[in-house]
């Protein structure tokens, strides 16, 4: 299943590691914030697919190596513990290969689960323009 309560503890941590982040090379400011926008992209083309009941494992995958782009751009810019818990919570944003065959979730549950995701894609935004701002 889609690890949306990950994603929502990334993007927090994204938020607490922002002041640390605007301290960085413009350049590599401007990347992190093209990485974080792409992020928010994509977690809110995946709320619009789920919310319709339609498949999003190839947005899910793109997730993924977004995790990896923020670990390559942001090595020796935050705090080790930070970058980690940034990297990781994005890559981890799949959808399992045993995935299409569990039960689908409970309106309520899927509803809360997406809430979630939006909230996280609109933390991911507000991070971006905070860096661009910088």
């Amino acid at each position: 299943m889609l690890e949306m309560g990950v994603l929502l503890s990334a993007a927090k941590a994204l938020l607490e590691a922002a002041v640390t982040l605007r301290g960085i090379r413009a350049d590599k400011r401007v990347r992190v914030a093209t990485l974080l926008d792409s992020i928010s992209a994509t977690l809110s083309q995946i709320v619009e697919r789920r919310s319709a009941g339609k498949p999003a494992v190839d947005l899910c995958a793109e997730l993924e190596a977004y995790g990896q782009g923020i670990e390559d751009v942001a090595r020796g810019t935050t705090s080790e513990a930070q970058l980690v818990r940034i990297a990781a919570a994005v890559s981890q944003a799949r959808i399992s290969p045993n995935a299409a065959y569990q039960d689908i979730p409970s309106d309520e549950y899927l509803k809360a689960r997406l809430d979630e995701l939006s909230e996280a894609a609109g933390l991911l935004k507000g991070v971006s323009n905070l860096l661009r701002a910088a």
